[in-house]
């Protein structure tokens, strides 16, 4: 079972017992009561307003609950199943523990999504940098996006040394660095034209996903979609749901139709990645912003992620994920601004090293989880490493 070491889930439910003791009583999402009949060392007696049969949870139960939230950072009623019979009581505890620090959703079936505020980085552009990723690791980043054309470029797999540094991945499916070496091939003879070669690309990727879908440091797929091609980014994934059961990540380009981000928004994904904006940060973010405003406004209960952005956008737009190689920077162009409170960027103190600029940037990253962000007090003490 993974325990996060920023969660301390028995301070949590410890603070539950506290509020639970006083109260006398929790309520679920559609209001009913589940009150409290006994509180031992052990485990949680209660029982609801719709019934008098005692429902016992153990107290450990619960804090895997926690555990468990805190890596998924989104969780239906369903999720609840695994750890016991009463989920609908657990949801509701795990309501209880988060309620400021968490948005609900309502879905269509009548039950409801849970999720964390606060913006998860996952670390891209590491498959290749085993001393990068122990790196990483050191300032807390536990997750990490890998770029499956760059791992079938590779002669090793970096998902099978993940338990190496206790780390998580989500596996995107390289197709901007796959369509971008098709074009460097198009004055080259092929065996195959570009249909064959994405279909066979596509194939590829597939396989992948089936054998390692049941590796639990895997959270995740990113469907392969089709730049300036929408119909086709749509096929693709149904095609892939249907040759897996992993869970499979839609991918949504931002100058794309609002038709088809309503027809996935419409499927109730945990999560959609929004695709397509690195090109505009630079010189059109005006752009960017009036889009994103206009789709936060339209979905604002579902949970997105920026593919490929680690900038203020993150906190202005409440991003519920992101992957950036951004955090390398210092390295790769000379870049020494290190990054405010606010997501935006400033030149690094004259001292900071390339090796401490990293540092700095990758901990701010990772504060982004938390819901409101502590003042980074990393200054002084990283300058000096």
């Amino acid at each position: 079972m993974y325990l996060n070491n920023k969660c301390d889930s028995r301070v949590i439910e410890r603070k539950f017992q506290r509020r639970l003791k006083k109260r006398g009583a929790f309520y679920t999402v559609n209001g009913a009561v589940n009150y409290l009949k006994q509180l031992n060392k052990n485990c949680l007696l209660i029982f609801t307003s719709k019934g008098q049969a005692i429902i016992k949870i153990k107290r450990e139960t619960i804090r895997k609950c926690i555990d468990y939230f805190f890596h998924k950072r989104t969780v239906i009623r369903k999720d609840m199943e695994q750890f016991c019979a009463y989920s609908s009581s657990l949801f509701a505890i795990l309501w209880d523990c988060f309620s400021d620090v968490s948005k609900i959703q309502k879905l269509t079936n009548n039950t409801f999504r849970l999720s964390l505020e606060g913006t998860r980085v996952y670390f891209s552009g590491l498959e290749r940098s085993p001393g990068m990723r122990k790196m990483v690791k050191e300032q807390k980043g536990d997750y990490l996006l890998f770029n499956y054309y760059s791992i079938s470029q590779s002669s090793g797999d970096p998902v099978e040394k993940l338990e190496d540094n206790d780390q998580y991945c989500i596996i995107d499916s390289g197709a901007f660095s796959f369509y971008n070496e098709q074009k460097k091939k198009t004055q080259q003879i092929c065996l195959f034209n570009e249909e064959v070669m994405q279909e066979m690309y596509l194939e590829s990727y597939i396989d992948y996903i089936n054998s390692h879908k049941d590796n639990t440091r895997v959270l995740g797929f990113i469907s392969l979609d089709v730049i300036g091609d929408e119909s086709k980014t749509m096929e693709n994934y149904r095609y892939i749901k249907q040759k897996t059961d992993a869970l499979i990540i839609p991918v949504w380009q931002v100058t794309g139709s609002m038709k088809y981000l309503s027809e996935l928004v419409a499927e109730e994904h945990a999560v959609i990645c929004i695709g397509g904006m690195v090109p505009y940060l630079s010189k059109r973010k005006d752009y960017l912003r009036k889009k994103l405003k206009f789709i936060k406004k339209s979905f604002p209960d579902q949970n997105f992620h920026f593919l490929g952005v680690a900038d203020e956008l993150l906190m202005e737009f409440e991003v519920f994920s992101s992957d950036s190689t951004a955090y390398l920077n210092a390295r790769k162009y000379n870049d020494n601004r290190i990054y405010l409170d606010n997501g935006y960027r400033e030149a690094a103190p004259i001292h900071f090293s390339t090796l401490s600029i990293m540092k700095y940037n990758i901990n701010y990253l990772v504060s982004l989880e938390e819901s409101s962000p502590k003042q980074l007090e990393l200054i002084n003490d990283i300058a000096l490493l």
